[in-house]
């Protein structure tokens, strides 16, 4: 499974700057992702990108420890523009994107012969 943009923290980020914005805990956040995860099946996660609103303590750990409590392998990371500051991941970071069957999973959608699956676009 591909997924981009989750932008996890958004809601609290938002609460910083005094905007009023609902109070989620992360797996109210991540309840739609759980659900098709279940649904699906699939054998690994592939992020392709922005995991994260902004790089903030503690908030890759606690995606790392939710998705192995539901034992969701994730496969890696192709960072974002929101990713920032990644250091210690327990998944591979993938910069260069990364070579799915016959696609190629990046964030930006940069081009090449291959077929780009990729996240960024709002």
């Amino acid at each position: 499974m591909v997924v981009a943009d989750l932008h996890i923290g958004y809601l609290a980020i938002r609460r910083t700057a005094n905007e009023s914005v609902p109070v989620e805990t992360l797996a109210e956040e991540l309840a739609d992702l759980e659900s098709a995860w279940n649904e699906l099946a699939p054998a690994a996660l592939l992020i392709a990108g922005d995991l994260m609103e902004r790089g903030t303590t503690g908030l890759l750990e606690a995606f790392s420890s939710w998705a192995l409590d539901r034992k969701i392998s994730v496969s890696g990371l192709v960072p974002g523009n929101h990713d920032t500051g990644l250091r210690a991941c327990p998944f591979p970071i993938l910069p260069e994107g990364h070579r799915l069957g016959c696609w190629h999973v990046s964030h930006h959608g940069e081009s090449g012969p291959y077929t780009v699956v990729h996240g960024h676009r709002h």
